[in-house]
Parts: C-alpha cells; sequence; structure tokens
C-alpha cells in the first residue's frame, strides 16, 4: 500500500526522491512477476519507471541531458522547474482523489468528481487498475459436455486452474484473454453473463474458432448434446498435501453453476 498510494507521489519531487521512487517501483513489480500472472501490466510499470531514471543513473555524466540544457537556457531555471513540478502535483493529486475514494469505499462527489471527469475527457488522467478489490479465494468453472446425458467430459483449459494436477503455468507475458476473462465469470456481473453465455453456446455447437482456444475438446468429431457447469473452490495444497497426493489444487464442489452465491468480484 505505501509503495503504490505514497511512492509514486515521491516522483515529483527532486532527484532522490525519483531515484527512490522508481527503485521501489520496479522492486515491487519484480516482486509481483516472481508470484503472480498479470501479464504485461508488470512490464509496462516498469517501462514507465525507466523514464524517470535520468542518465547520470546509466553512467552518462559527460553529455548533459535534455533536461539539464534546458534549465540552462535563458528565462528557464530551478523556480520554472519547481512551480512546473508544483502544478502537475496539485493536477495529478486532485485527478486522483475520486480513484483513491472508491479504493477506501468513500466516493468522493461535487466539484472535485465534476473535474477527475473533466481530466479524463481529455486523456490526461484515468482511474485505471487492474483490480479494485483483492480476492482471498478462487473460484473455478468446470465446464463438461455430454451426449447422453450420463457420461460427462469435461473440457480442458490452457491456463487456468483446472484439473488438480495440472500446475499453474508461468506465462508471462502472455494473456491468454479467454481464461484471463472467465476468471470473473463466478462474480456473475450482467457483462460477464453476457458473454459466458455465448460461449457456452459456441461450446454447445463446437464451433472451431472457440474449441482451438482449449487444451482438450473431449467431441473433436460430433458436438455435444449437454453441457453443464460447476462451481469449485480452489486453493494450492500444502507442502504435506503436494507430497501425499501429488496435486496442487485442492476443490471444493459448491453447486451446479449458477447455482452458488456470486463470488468476490
Amino acid at each position: 500500500m505505501f509503495a503504490e498510494l505514497i511512492i509514486p507521489f515521491l516522483i515529483f519531487l527532486p532527484r532522490p526522491f525519483r531515484l527512490f521512487a522508481a527503485l521501489t517501483t520496479i522492486l515491487l513489480q519484480l516482486a509481483i512477476i516472481a508470484t503472480s500472472n498479470h501479464n504485461f501490466f508488470n512490464l509496462l510499470t516498469i517501462a514507465l519507471c525507466l523514464l524517470v531514471l535520468d542518465d547520470r543513473f546509466f553512467g552518462r555524466d559527460e553529455q548533459r541531458t535534455l533536461a539539464e540544457r534546458a534549465l540552462h537556457k535563458p528565462g528557464l531555471g530551478i523556480q520554472f522547474t519547481g512551480i512546473a513540478t508544483l502544478f502537475t502535483a496539485v493536477f495529478i493529486f486532485s485527478a486522483s482523489l475520486p480513484a483513491i475514494g472508491g479504493m477506501f469505499g468513500a466516493p468522493i462527489g461535487g466539484k472535485i468528481d465534476q473535474w477527475s471527469n473533466l481530466v479524463r475527457t481529455w486523456g490526461l488522467g484515468n482511474i485505471y487498475h487492474v483490480f479494485p478489490v483483492m480476492q482471498t479465494e478462487r473460484r473455478e468453472l468446470v465446464i463438461a459436455g455430454s451426449r447422453d446425458g450420463e457420461t460427462w467430459h469435461a473440457y480442458r483449459f490452457r491456463y487456468k486452474p483446472d484439473a488438480p494436477d495440472q500446475p499453474p503455468p508461468f506465462l508471462i507475458p502472455h494473456q491468454p484473454r479467454l481464461d484471463w476473462m472467465i476468471w470473473f465469470v463466478p462474480a456473475q456481473s450482467p457483462m460477464a453473463m453476457y458473454w459466458f453465455d455465448r460461449f457456452a453456446w459456441r461450446l454447445r455447437e463446437n464451433v472451431p474458432q472457440v474449441t482451438e482456444l482449449l487444451a482438450h475438446n473431449p467431441f473433436v468429431d460430433k458436438p455435444p448434446r449437454y453441457l453443464r457447469v460447476e462451481a469449485y473452490q480452489y486453493r494450492f495444497t500444502t507442502p504435506q498435501e503436494r507430497r501425499e497426493r501429488g496435486d496442487w489444487w485442492v476443490r471444493e464442489y459448491l453447486g451446479p453453476f449458477p447455482n452458488p452465491p456470486p463470488g468476490n468480484p
């Protein structure tokens, strides 16, 4: 929380603070990459941090940077830089207030909200985020098909948690769109349910453009007559469970989807 809420504002302070902010953010992003899959988002953040590092950081003292040359021109100097920095910091902070308030469950309205909306219409800022609320549980959907209503065969996905013995892949910077989006379906938001219904219908029709996105289609020659979707709650196995059973996941059956209560958004 410190690195994400406080550190970014240090970018607008003098050089030692800027370097500290950049290096702290890069370290955080590397830690996230080492422990989770967030596709290319962390790499984008690291790329932005590189813009904060100056030539001196990379050992290029022999040539002045563009910023240093600009400061030596008549009419420009520390006073101008300080005013511009202060204006930028106030601008970004005020535009960020609605997003900050939303994170803490205290939406900010009135003039500040109008100001933030005005800023975003010009493309100068946004409230983009990957996850506004971190999930504490993992619900996954298992889709199976049948031709007789008695014998069921499960579809296998390439990346998302599926069979208990399937290890989680390391896929950065690839973003498997289908596996990524299906993670949000258990929350049962209207948008997620809209596309998931159509995805299931395409599986029922055995459309090649859809089935080729999967790791295994049990109905290659002839489409299934029935489909069922079941919800499970997943967690990683403990080291002892991993040694005893060889599984990566432990899953608890929650019931046919969408009967279980919606999970976290």
